[in-house]
This record gives structure tokens, sequence and C-alpha cells, in this order.
């Protein structure tokens, strides 16, 4: 009779034996249905479900980058968080920009297209231009 600690090894390694062997078979399968598996992906990322199962991984991405969640990211409001800013769209292509300190990673708030790019070129050229006024 086995003994717990000798089942739990013999166990481990026939669970690791039957992953070895679905890995391979995996591999194997795709390698021969490579372009039908492609074919169809390009499909379905054209549907209705492809493109929101794609958004929402991409929103995903964008909120652990900059330290929030997606549910975090819905409860805000959506409008630029710029004091005058008006806008109730994001502009440009796609959607809100999710702005954060480059240095800290801190969140600070959404920001439309275009007071993304000023604030970008802004924080770009800041050190320079302290130089050059401080000079004057």
């Amino acid at each position: 009779m086995l003994t717990k600690e000798k089942k739990a090894a013999y166990d481990k390694i026939h669970r690791q034996a039957i992953r070895d062997k679905t890995i391979i078979q995996s591999s194997n399968y795709y390698q021969e249905h490579r372009e039908e598996l492609l074919a169809r992906e390009r499909v379905y990322k054209k549907t209705e479900k492809g493109k929101s199962v794609r958004q929402r991984a991409q929103l995903n991405l964008r909120c652990k980058k900059v330290g929030i969640t997606i549910d975090h990211y819905n409860a805000l409001p959506k409008k630029c968080s710029f004091v005058r800013c008006t806008a109730t769209t994001p502009g440009g292509r796609g959607d809100w920009h999710l702005d954060h300190d480059h240095k800290t990673g801190k969140f600070r708030g959404l920001l439309c297209s275009k007071h993304n790019t000023q604030l970008g070129t802004y924080e770009k050229v800041k050190e320079d231009a302290e130089e050059y006024l401080s000079t004057r």
C-alpha cells in the first residue's frame, strides 16, 4: 500500500506527464491546422462579440498599466479631467486616455485626445521651458 507522500509524489508526476502530453498534442494540432485556425480567428475578430472581447482585453491592459480596475474605470464620469474642458467624447481615435504620472505610474484622470496630446508635449518640454524662462 502507498503512503500519502508516495501517492502525492506519484500523482504529481502523473499530472505533469498528462500536462506535457496535452501540450504536445495541442502544438501538433495547431501546426496541422494553422491556416484554418488563423482564418477562423480573423472572421471571429470581425464579429461584434470578437470586437467586444478584444476591446475589453485592451481596456483591461490599459487599466492595469495605470493601477486601476475596470470597475473603477467604468465608475468614472466620462468627461475630460481638465478644468475648463467640456468634452464629453474622447475625440481622435479610440477611447478616453488614462492620464498617469510616468514616474510613479499613479492614475490622475481621464483626458480627451486634445488635452492628452497637450499634456504629453508639456511634460516633454517642461524642464527646458522652465530653464529658458528663468534666464530671461
